[in-house]
């Protein structure tokens, strides 16, 4: 094979391609296999472009600012909430573990607590995974968190040690804080 014989090739495949992709036709003071591309009525023009853009821009800002606007009010509790739940879903994976030594000690009263803290952690992670990523559904985690949360802190109160005590803090503040981001997200709770 020569090399004129690979620029035909190359010529023909680049021609079989534009014919996909447009029309070939000799454009004037152009080469005869000029690739002109295809225009049909449904293409805009730049001006009606520009007049989109710029009209969805403008809505895009204005949207913007007013969102801005609305987080800041929220800022604080969300990121209260967000502190809340990662402190307590900490407190209650050591509390676990204090569950669990108590638990193989013998102490079967332990029992119910290894499980709430258990799964109060996992509510906590899951409230505080959406609040992070500001997911529309985190609404519904925190209420549920919330539930947790309480649940945990009433079967912990009922046994004294300083590692249930402090799991109790953390719970009752978790608790709080997500009820408070439930109503500031405009959602109201019963409890």
């Amino acid at each position: 094979m020569t090399t004129g014989d690979c620029n035909d090739d190359a010529a023909s495949v680049e021609k079989a391609d534009a014919e996909h992709i447009g029309e070939v036709q000799s454009a004037p003071g152009g080469s005869p296999n000029s690739i002109v591309p295809l225009r049909g009525p449904n293409i805009m023009d730049r001006r009606e472009l520009l007049g989109v853009l710029g009209a969805a821009g403008l809505v895009a800002v204005i949207d913007l600012n007013g969102h801005a606007q609305h987080e800041g009010h929220r800022g604080k509790v969300y990121e209260d909430c967000l502190k809340a739940c990662e402190a307590c879903e900490r407190s209650c994976n050591e509390t676990f573990h204090y569950c669990y030594t108590q638990v193989a000690a013998g102490k079967k009263e332990y029992a119910k607590a290894l499980h709430l803290v258990a799964d109060c952690a996992k509510f906590c992670d899951l409230s505080a995974d959406l609040i992070a990523s500001q997911s529309p559904l985190m609404v519904h985690a925190c209420l549920a968190c919330a539930e947790a949360c309480k649940a945990c802190a009433t079967e912990c109160d009922k046994l004294d040690s300083a590692e249930m005590k402090s799991c109790v803090k953390a719970c009752h503040e978790c608790e709080t804080t997500c009820r408070a981001m439930v109503k500031a997200m405009g959602h109201d709770y019963h409890g």
